[in-house]
């Protein structure tokens, strides 16, 4: 399963009422913000992704996350699919952007990562490189006001937050 921020549990107990054809993954039980805001949160949208005769997997992401996920292609499509859509996701979702906005300051990351020359990560950072360099973008510009070092920025999106895109995306 893939970990984001928007999906709080995995207890898919809804789903099948008899409690010996399912197995809990995980379980969070918090509520934040408002009562609507926790409602809209909670939002999942199921899809069958393998099956056999004994098992079935099911695809769980929360609403928000499908939303982001057409965004993110739409724009990746402008740039033939050459920018990491986690990358172009932390700019729309975290950068309150628009898909034009984004596509200027992903225009501008372009143009920086050209002309800088950051051939070495330091340890600590997530395993995304292009994620890696994007960070040190925004910690440099300071684009979406985040007051944060570059390694910081990398540690909030992938492991606080966590980054939906996986390589199977990128072929819808």
């Amino acid at each position: 399963m893939r970990r984001v921020i928007n999906i709080y549990s995995c207890d898919v107990s809804w789903i099948l009422p008899l409690g010996s054809e399912y197995e809990i993954l995980f379980v969070r039980s918090f509520v934040f913000g408002s009562e609507a805001d926790h409602r809209r949160r909670k939002e999942w949208n199921a899809e069958i992704e393998d099956e056999n005769e004994h098992t079935q997997t099911i695809l769980l992401t929360s609403a928000e996350y499908n939303h982001f996920v057409e965004r993110s292609i739409h724009v990746s499509t402008i740039f033939d699919y050459a920018i990491d859509l986690n990358v172009i996701y932390v700019i729309l979702n975290y950068g309150g952007m628009d898909d034009n906005g984004a596509t200027y300051e992903l225009l501008e990351f372009q143009e920086w990562k050209h002309t800088k020359n950051k051939k070495q990560f330091m340890e600590n950072r997530c395993c995304n490189n292009y994620l890696n360099l994007f960070c040190i973008f925004l910690s440099e510009t300071n684009l979406f006001g985040m007051k944060k070092t570059d390694i910081q920025l990398a540690i909030m999106f992938t492991v606080t937050f966590g980054l939906p895109f996986v390589e199977k995306d990128k072929k819808r």
